[in-house]
Formats: structure tokens, sequence, C-alpha cells
């Protein structure tokens, strides 16, 4: 939620190939047991797709990853049978926007 931000505000900002730090999933861990939904919130990359575009930025990437997102947020939603028609149906209808603007660049 905040990553973004910091890189924004960010003078200089330095990339290292190098692993710095290890995840173990142990099948007791909380990350095993969290759903992608859990893991990818959908509000972070639109607080991040909205800045970007409002500061003119190129948002081929963070659309490509909204998109994949969403795609996450709806297969959880069926596989754990939820009783939250609300939120499929604002996920399915943002996939579907998503889906019309691609098809009317092409």
């Amino acid at each position: 939620m905040t990553t973004w931000q910091v890189y924004l505000l960010a003078d200089r900002l330095a990339f290292m190939n190098k692993p710095l730090n290890m995840h173990r999933k142990r099948t007791n861990s909380v990350t095993r047991e969290t759903s992608q939904a859990n893991v990818y919130p959908l509000e972070a990359i639109e607080q991040r797709v909205t800045m970007m575009a409002l500061l003119g930025m190129d948002i081929t990437e963070e659309l490509k990853a909204y998109r994949w997102r969403l795609g996450v947020h709806r297969d959880e939603l069926l596989k754990s049978g939820s009783t939250n028609l609300v939120k499929y149906k604002n996920v399915m209808q943002r996939l579907r926007i998503l889906e019309k603007a691609a098809s009317k660049k092409q």
C-alpha cells in the first residue's frame, strides 16, 4: 500500500539484483492459508494507477497487473463459494470495462 508512494516521492532509486531476504512457506504458515486476494489487494493498485495516470505516466503495465489482480479476486471469490455477490459483480464489471477499453484500442 505504501511502497509505490515512497518510489514516487524519491529523488533517486537504486536497484540491486541480489536476494536479500528469504521467504519460506511452511504448511502451517499464515501465507499458506491466506487467499491470493488478500495477498494482492485491489485498493493498492487502484490508488497507484490513479496517481500515475494523474501524473501523466505510462500505466500500460500497471493496467496489465490490475487486470491480473481482478482475475485473482474473481477466481478466489468463485473458489471460496463466497456469498459476497456485490464484490463479485464489482470485480466482473471492472474486468468488462477494461476488456471493452482494450478492444476499442485495437
